[in-house]
């Protein structure tokens, strides 16, 4: 399996560009996050009543399990923080190693950061660590250094054990990771590459997923990044221009080498802001992976129906308006993807 990751790796970590020998770009950016965007990343990450992590896979459970092709495994998210209690660093390092990924010290500091989270995969007989996926909560403009884009989900490091390979596992991950941004009301979901195992990440994106682009805008220097849009872009009003009003002048980001965590910024920005609504929480069960049977084919139907009920409930309630024909199709081949890949 390829290995991916992210030059910037982490708003917060101080490493970052220097550990993975990337130099940060400075790049004119489409906006800055607004605060209620930050609040909105912040409750993505944390329950707002009890200020735990959240778990990115809640309510996924069809999809926490693969069981195919001779696999038998489980997939779990754990937060960045509590990675080495949960699962070992030795046992991500491990991994990362035998797919010939340089992980360095530094490198797993950035997987513990609070807006990260690990996607482990053990096999259910062996309890091997098999695969792992490192992701962010954040904001396209991380990668290059700077707090603004969209709302996204980012896909710094992705392995598999070669031993699992070829079996549809990678895919799977993928899956499971879209349906979750999805879920939570991100509007991108990004992946990364280093330069020297671009032309195989291509490759598994071409060949497995559907829907990702080319996306220079966002990249860092000495990386590739696919990007995949899971909302409809939104068409802004532009003034009109004033005839008496002076030329504007062009006035550059300033750059950021290191921007302040989402978590730091929202919770500075939550105490003037008020927080937008919870994404719905998506509570759904397909039944035992793997059912035959007409009945079960029923049921698998009527709980589609539904998530597409609160996946469009969801959608009105964060941007007003009622998702369109293009974002309905997109969900439905999502659904209907992942669900092939759990049965």
């Amino acid at each position: 399996m390829f290995k991916v990751k992210g030059g910037a790796g982490g708003g917060a970590s101080k490493s970052k560009s220097k550990a993975h020998g990337s130099t940060l770009q400075t790049k004119t950016v489409a906006h800055e996050a607004s605060a209620d965007v930050l609040v909105r990343l912040r409750s993505v990450l944390r329950d707002a009543n009890t200020g735990n992590d959240r778990d990115l896979l809640a309510s996924l459970t069809p999809f926490c399990l693969f069981q195919r092709n001779n696999l038998d495994v489980a997939l779990k998210c754990h937060p960045g923080a509590r990675l080495s209690k949960d699962v070992g660093a030795h046992k991500i390092k491990a991994l990362l190693n035998k797919v010939g990924y340089d992980c360095a010290e530094d490198r797993v500091a950035d997987m513990r950061e609070p807006a990260s989270r690990m996607i482990v995969v053990t096999d259910n007989k062996t309890n091997d660590v098999v695969a792992a996926a490192h992701v962010r909560v954040s904001l396209q403009g991380e990668l290059i250094g700077a707090m603004a884009g969209d709302p996204c989900l980012i896909v710094l490091e992705l392995a598999v054990d070669p031993t699992y390979q070829r079996k549809g596992l990678g895919k799977h991950m993928m899956s499971a990771l879209e349906l979750s941004a999805r879920k939570h009301g991100l509007d991108h979901l990004m992946l990364c590459a280093s330069d020297e195992v671009e032309a195989v990440a291509r490759a598994f994106v071409n060949s497995k997923l559907k829907g990702f682009v080319d996306d220079a805008t966002w990249a860092g220097d000495g990386e590739a990044l696919m990007s995949k849009a899971l909302v409809a872009p939104t068409v802004k009003a532009v003034a009109s221009p004033v005839a008496t009003a002076a030329p504007a002048k062009d006035v550059a980001m300033k750059e950021e080498a290191s921007p302040e965590s989402v978590l730091e910024r929202a919770d500075v920005e939550e105490k003037e802001t008020l927080s937008m609504p919870q994404p719905v929480q998506l509570k759904f069960d397909f039944g035992p992976v793997g059912g035959t049977g007409e009945c079960q084919e029923e049921d698998d139907e009527d709980e589609t129906d539904r998530l597409m009920d609160e996946l469009c409930e969801m959608y009105e309630a964060q941007h007003g308006t009622a998702p369109t024909e293009e974002v309905l199709a997109q969900w439905r081949a999502t659904l209907a993807d992942a669900a092939r890949d759990a049965a």
